[in-house]
């Protein structure tokens, strides 16, 4: 989580805090869109079929995920709807980040210890596809692997840190 905010009584000071609030508020903007756009990299899916109870289904299996240090590739796009940006105008206020619904985007940021044993919600078993089976698995339970970090919040800042260097000084309208 990013946050940040401005104080001041002063009346010409509280102009020049108004201008690089405003600027602040484009930074924040800037980095979310960047955010956004660099865990969007599709992770297309292949369609797979195979039997359920006699019947012959098919539904796309995702072959390609994101390698350790690369930002996470999208399925769903979900992860990617969970980065946001709020303003509090009243206080000066800024918060960036990821929303309640958005925690595996930090933990796929930070990695994942591994460990821990994962079982289903609401079903009978977990489902799964293994490229060495080349098929669906069916499990009662599973023990999580390590995931080494995928990281996207600070390779967004770093990608775009001349933009948001400008942006910061100057606003908006100086960045093409």
């Amino acid at each position: 989580m990013i946050e940040g905010k401005v104080e001041c009584h002063d009346e010409v000071l509280q102009a020049v805090f108004e201008t690089a609030y405003a600027n602040l508020v484009q930074v924040a903007k800037f980095w979310v869109e960047k955010a956004k756009d660099l865990v969007g990299i599709s992770n297309a899916g292949e369609d797979m079929k195979y039997k359920l109870h006699g019947a012959c289904i098919t539904e796309p299996v995702y072959l390609n995920p994101s390698k350790a240090g690369e930002a996470p590739r999208a399925i769903s796009g979900s992860g990617r709807d969970q980065i946001t940006f709020e303003e509090d105008k009243d206080n000066m206020a800024l918060y960036g980040g990821v929303n309640e619904n958005g925690k595996h985007m930090l933990a796929l940021q930070t990695g994942v210890e591994g460990g821990k044993i994962i079982q289903p919600s609401g079903s009978n078993a977990l489902r799964f596809f293994s490229k060495a089976a080349d098929a669906f698995l069916w499990r009662h339970s599973v023990e999580q692997g390590q995931i080494k970090p995928r990281p996207w919040m600070d390779v967004a800042i770093e990608k775009n840190l001349a933009a948001l260097e400008m942006i910061a000084a100057e606003g908006t309208e100086h960045v093409a």
